[in-house]
């Protein structure tokens, strides 16, 4: 259980940050740039996120150092080193090294409409919006001389932000080495057999690893967007996510919980205990659950004939 524990925990703290740390390749050639160089940005800074999922609400603050494609955030409950929008690391959980991923995916999704220049920190800087057909899904702000991406305001498919984030601090030259604290060390390896599928609600099924025997996680993105699902043989403790908000997606019920950063589902199905977590916008979800392995809720019938026949 506690080897479980440690893998979920490599998702915390970071998922808010993939904008910022994108290894992937959206297909708008401008996006596609801008997002580029942020992934190579230096820099240092406090960040604060600010989270709105359908009436839950989360704030945090991050201190964050970025050397080109890697990154290291600071919290309260400990740090992590990202890589390429993937948390390779975690001084809360243990090290865990991923040998090697994939870093780019194009998806036919979004589209900048708008461009301007504008000023952030006192600095000058080019915000974009960004469109996915006819709905603004992103407004992004980057740094004009470093690239970083320096603010982000997120949105659900009823038009209204659903997280922000924005730097209230920025330094451009970094000198900390990219270290953790832990010296436990677990590796994990890319694996081809993953009982999951290649796309998922318009997100590509960009990598997946296996640890501990028959455990998977696999990472999707769409291109700007993007989440891990952790596949687990059995029923696993599910912490305070067995508390969680419950709802329903297509009959299936989940457990639901909403940090600053990213959002977090539980659920069961034919005795594998799943866990996603991710950056991506509330109506994107119930898509990818609806292609994701579910349980459906029985019937009242249903439910009256197991009970008496079995």
């Amino acid at each position: 259980m506690n080897g479980v524990r440690r893998i979920l925990l490599i998702a915390v703290g970071a998922v808010a940050l993939v904008l910022v740390q994108a290894g992937v390749a959206a297909a708008d050639d401008q996006l596609d740039e801008l997002l580029d160089r942020a992934g190579q940005a230096e820099y240092a800074g406090n960040q604060v996120v600010l989270a709105d999922w359908d009436g839950e609400t989360a704030i945090e603050f991050f201190e964050v150092s970025s050397r080109g494609s890697v990154m290291l955030v600071r919290q309260q409950s400990g740090q992590a080193v990202v890589a390429n929008g993937k948390v390779i690391s975690s001084a809360a959980s243990g090290d865990v090294v991923v040998p090697e991923w994939s870093t780019s995916v194009s998806q036919d999704r979004y589209t900048v409409v708008d461009t301007r220049s504008i000023e952030f920190l006192g600095r000058a800087a080019t915000a974009v919006e960004v469109f996915e057909g006819g709905q603004r899904r992103a407004r992004l702000v980057f740094d004009a001389a470093s690239g970083a991406a320096v603010a982000s305001e997120l949105f659900d498919g009823d038009g209204e932000p659903y997280r922000v984030s924005y730097l209230l601090s920025f330094e451009a030259i970094v000198d900390e080495p990219m270290t953790t604290n832990s010296a436990d060390v677990d590796v994990l390896l890319p694996v081809d057999d993953v009982d999951l599928p290649v796309t998922a609600g318009g997100y590509a099924r960009v990598d997946a690893y296996g640890f501990e025997g028959e455990q998977i996680q696999a990472f999707y993105s769409d291109g700007l967007f993007s989440f891990s699902v952790f596949a687990i043989a059995g029923r696993i403790d599910a912490g305070p996510l067995g508390e969680a908000t419950e709802f329903e997606v297509d009959r299936s019920v989940y457990r639901r919980m909403v940090t600053a950063g990213d959002v977090w589902v539980y659920w069961t199905a034919a005795g594998t205990s799943y866990v996603l977590v991710g950056d991506l916008p509330p109506d994107h979800l119930q898509d990818v659950l609806s292609d994701l392995p579910h349980r459906q809720r029985r019937g009242l019938l249903s439910r009256i004939w197991h009970g008496l026949f079995g």
